[in-house]
């Protein structure tokens, strides 16, 4: 009987052994980690409509399929030519076919193309100079989307506790004067509840309250609300944007979420 338990024993430390050699087997080497390159960050769309975040805090997000992640952690493997996006077991790994050139890349045989963030591209010296201001007011469909994109990145801004990306979009004005930390501060009141707002509005239309505008000092001036129909809120929204660099960029924003006021 003793010689049973013994012998049952030593074949329980095997099988203990087996296992622990085989979890560390399968660990990545930190040594081949490194952080993603700046080229990556922003957000990112294929024709099949899977989407893909990388921020500048090393979080990320994906959904492709049935499969989606919030709040992740981007692993970025040179050696590999690939990174991964992971959260409590899900993870999704990307190879990197080509890597991000302007605002499109290829991953896993799929091109992704830039719909929120920055692309870092050289000057040329052939390229025309920027307008400092617009030749007329956006479209409404323009207006719409510009709308959306700004409170998606707020959105992604809250969800990672990080506005380093939210501000490099902003307009220089704005940047000047509001700090990512201060914007962390300001709105912390979305971080500590939670507020996601590019779920609130997911699918739900815009109703703008008063028509766009531009003021004495050229300043685009929006606002809304967005009925969410994920959960019984409205998001309430102005939105004030410069044209900078052949583009709107955000100069001021005030957001708040509150009880639908319907009958």
């Amino acid at each position: 009987m003793k010689n049973n338990l013994i012998t049952a024993f030593v074949l329980l430390l095997a099988m203990v052994s087996i296992v622990l050699v085989s979890s560390c087997a399968s660990k990545k080497n930190p040594d081949e980690l490194k952080p993603i390159p700046s080229e990556f960050y922003g957000e990112w769309q294929a024709q099949d409509g899977s989407r893909l975040q990388i921020f500048a805090n090393g979080k990320g997000a994906f959904k492709i399929g049935g499969k989606s992640v919030e709040g992740g952690t981007v692993e970025y493997m040179p050696k590999m030519n690939s990174f991964e996006i992971s959260l409590l077991g899900i993870s999704e790994t990307f190879r990197i076919d080509q890597a991000p050139s302007g605002n499109e890349m290829k991953l896993n045989g799929m091109v992704f193309r830039r719909v929120g963030g920055f692309a870092l591209e050289s000057p040329s010296t052939t390229s025309t100079p920027s307008r400092t201001s617009p030749a007329s007011l956006p479209s409404d469909a323009e207006l719409r989307e510009l709308s959306y994109k700004s409170l998606r990145n707020f959105g992604n801004a809250v969800v990672n506790e990080d506005f380093t990306l939210f501000h490099a979009l902003m307009a220089p004005e704005f940047q000047r004067e509001f700090s990512p930390e201060r914007l962390k501060t300001v709105f912390s009141q979305f971080i500590e509840k939670k507020v996601d707002v590019g779920m609130l509005i997911q699918d739900a239309p815009i109703a703008f309250s008063a028509p766009a505008r531009l003021d004495e000092n050229g300043v685009l001036k929006t606002q809304g609300a967005i009925a969410s129909k994920v959960a019984p809120v409205d998001v309430l929204f102005s939105l004030d944007y410069v044209f900078r660099d052949g583009e709107w960029k955000l100069v001021g924003l005030d957001i708040k979420t509150q009880e639908p006021q319907r009958p």
